[in-house]
């Protein structure tokens, strides 16, 4: 287990928003800053296809993308999949995720 490690929704919720704002951001502006708002279409559209790419990477519904996007608890098996889309191996981590946004070291 690393010292420190958060898998709680809200932290989950964090994951989330940081990997669409680095897409739309990368997408739009490589290498540099938002700057004009005539890029902001675009910047908005790569937002929503990296929400999308993660969504269906992950399997889950949009109902449960959704509630994990606003940091609201979900069951073991989306929060998983979602943590997994994400690049995140929580068997690394020591953690068993439990119902409702709680997580747990394992012994």
């Amino acid at each position: 287990m690393i010292e420190g490690a958060d898998f709680s929704s809200e932290m989950l919720k964090g994951f989330l928003r940081a990997r669409v704002e680095m897409a739309g951001y990368n997408a739009v502006f490589p290498g540099q800053h938002a700057s004009t708002k005539k890029q902001r279409p675009a910047f908005d559209a790569a937002r929503k296809a990296e929400m999308e790419r993660i969504r269906k990477r992950a399997g889950v519904t949009v109902v449960q993308f959704d509630l994990a996007w606003m940091g609201r608890a979900l069951s073991v098996q989306p929060r998983e999949k979602l943590w997994r889309a994400l690049g995140v191996d929580l068997d690394l981590y020591g953690v068993k995720l439990v119902d409702y946004g709680k997580w747990e070291k394992i012994q």
